[in-house]
């Protein structure tokens, strides 16, 4: 797993999240990472945990964005969407 990667728990339902990062002391968080999910934020999660479903390209990276307020989200994915019309 990298960052940008689109995940979901292994078990049970789970809505889908992004790899965030790794922690910074990875001695002692080994085998976690960060996880940002739409309906409860940034959250540590154990690798063995989570399932990959789809990696994201470089450009799809570019536009990952993580703790944004819902009206700055709004404008920001109103201008992506819009780009192309």
């Amino acid at each position: 797993m990298i960052v940008g990667d689109l995940v979901k728990m292994k078990q049970g339902y789970s809505t889908v999240g992004y790899v965030l990062g790794f922690p910074v002391q990875e001695s002692i968080h080994k085998g976690w990472l960060f996880v940002m999910w739409p309906d409860v934020g940034r959250s540590l999660e154990k690798i063995r945990d989570l399932e990959v479903i789809s990696e994201l390209s470089d450009e799809q990276l570019e536009l990952v964005r993580g703790g944004m307020s819902s009206k700055t989200f709004s404008h920001w994915r109103a201008e992506v969407l819009n780009e192309d019309w």
